[in-house]
């Protein structure tokens, strides 16, 4: 049986023309290789032991760098070859979203619940792909150091992609203090590196046209937008749709069978979260929204709400048309959010080109 590496899907990519070839990406896979050779054959002991790792278990690796430079490709590329059927891709948002949920549902009553998900975690897959990895407010960062320690404990491997340096990697507001130890056994046993890349290749398939997002908010782009939804749909099968997710409703203003409409105030303006997006994105390939405002600098609620919107679809390759009060670049200018919106921007961008599907 023919060894199929991270860098033999890469090269098929190149070959493709699907993706263009870089040489900070080469260096980082002769990196993947390496985990990739080691975890041929490799099973994690059973139970998470007192002691930290074994000698035997493999490192995981930690890419990070600047936006649009290949990570989630090299993650995705990497997730594919891995010798193994225990391995779970997701994006970060989801991994927290997942952990809570189990907590709450299964057991909410124990001691140590964070454990008792960690264990089922590393039954069913004990080598985790995580995408733009993260850490808000002091919770969810202790959340996260403690899962993935008590993972790594196991035996697991952590194979992470991340915007923020290993230093960056704090929660906002405080707590870092509370967050270190965590975090340093972390890297452990999951090695960083740097792959910055000077090009931006999200924003290169995009060329730096935005065919599906309309602005400003005139009478003319909301001719084009009525005319993107008479092109994707029967307007005969649109209706609304309101759907229970885990305990609450999530209402789309009109809905069919591939394309769903909304406006920005019903959208942007309720507390929707990621299990919420997560669904438009598994159930409309294509998502339609009118009317986004120009996001107050003081207002980061709703601007995570949109880049988590955006990261759902990306992530399934859904198309995004949209009309908006100003440019994509303007939509959002506060300091506060404005490292995690050039990623979304940047994923904007890549989703204006036909090749985006």
């Amino acid at each position: 049986m023919k060894n199929i590496t991270p860098e033999y899907y890469y090269e098929k990519k190149v070959t493709s023309g699907e993706i263009n070839d870089d040489p900070k990406q080469r260096n980082a896979l002769k990196k993947l290789n390496q985990i990739h050779n080691l975890l041929k054959g490799y099973k994690p002991r059973k139970g998470i032991t007192r002691f930290f790792f074994s000698k035997k278990q493999p490192c995981g690796i930690y890419m990070y760098g600047s936006v649009g430079n290949g990570k989630s490709l090299l993650l995705r590329v990497f997730y594919e070859s891995a010798p193994t059927n225990k391995k779970k891709y997701m994006h970060f948002n989801d991994f927290l979203l997942d952990i809570n949920y189990r907590m709450k549902q299964k057991y909410s009553k124990e001691s140590d619940p964070l454990k008792k998900v960690a264990n089922d975690i590393l039954k069913e897959n004990w080598l985790l792909c995580l995408d733009e990895c993260s850490v808000g407010d002091v919770g969810d960062a202790i959340l996260f150091g403690r899962i993935v320690n008590y993972i790594i404990q196991g035996g697991g491997v952590m194979i992470c992609t991340s915007n923020f340096t290993p230093e960056k990697l704090t929660p906002r507001g405080g707590g870092s203090s509370i967050f270190k130890p965590y975090i340093e056994k972390f890297f452990e046993k999951t090695i960083p590196y740097d792959m910055d890349s000077v090009i931006d290749y999200r924003a290169k398939a995009g060329a730096d046209k935005f065919p599906y997002y309309l602005h400003p908010l005139t009478p003319e782009n909301a001719g084009k937008l009525q005319r993107f939804i008479d092109d994707f749909s029967d307007f005969s099968e649109l209706k609304e749709l309101k759907v229970e997710i885990r305990g609450h409703n999530l209402h789309l203003y009109q809905a069919g069978s591939d394309v769903c409409y909304t406006t920005y105030q019903d959208l942007m303006g309720s507390a929707y979260g990621v299990e919420d997006f997560n669904y438009i994105a598994e159930n409309f390939k294509i998502v339609i929204m009118s009317g986004m405002k120009k996001i107050p600098s003081e207002d980061t609620a709703t601007v995570k709400r949109f880049i988590l919107l955006v990261d759902s679809l990306y992530e399934k390759r859904r198309r995004l048309i949209m009309s908006a009060q100003v440019s994509a670049e303007k939509l959002y200018t506060g300091k506060k959010v404005q490292f995690e919106y050039k990623r979304t921007l940047s994923r904007l961008k890549e989703m204006q080109s036909p090749k985006y599907s």
